[in-house]
C-alpha cells in the first residue's frame, strides 16, 4: 500500500492503473530515476537522455551495464518523454486564448 493510500483511506485515480515493475527490473527503474532527476531541458521541455549521461551515471558507480539494461533505459525515456509530450499538448489546449 502507497503512503498516501494510507493516509487519506482511499486510492487516488491517478494510482489506480499503476503497472508494478517486477522485482528482477526495479533497479534499472531506480536508474532511470536518478538519470531523471538530472537530466537537462531547453526551452521548449525537457532533453534526452544521451548514452554519454547513462555512461556517465554507470561509470561513475562503478557499474558495467549490460547491452539490455542500456537498451531498457532509453525505451523508458522515450515513453516518458512521449509521455511528456501528450501532457504539454493537453496543457495548452486547456490554456485560455
Amino acid at each position: 500500500m502507497l503512503r498516501i493510500q494510507e493516509i487519506t483511506k482511499r486510492t487516488p485515480a491517478e494510482l489506480e492503473n499503476l503497472v508494478e515493475i517486477p522485482k528482477e527490473f526495479q533497479y534499472v527503474w531506480e536508474d532511470f530515476l536518478h538519470l531523471n532527476a538530472t537530466r537537462q531541458s531547453s526551452g521548449f521541455g525537457v532533453n534526452p537522455i544521451t548514452y554519454s549521461d547513462i555512461k556517465a551515471y554507470y561509470d561513475l558507480n562503478c557499474i558495467e551495464p549490460e547491452v539490455w539494461e542500456v537498451q531498457l533505459l532509453v525505451a523508458i525515456d522515450q515513453k516518458y518523454l512521449k509521455l511528456q509530450s501528450e501532457a504539454m499538448k493537453q496543457n495548452m489546449k486547456q490554456k485560455p486564448g
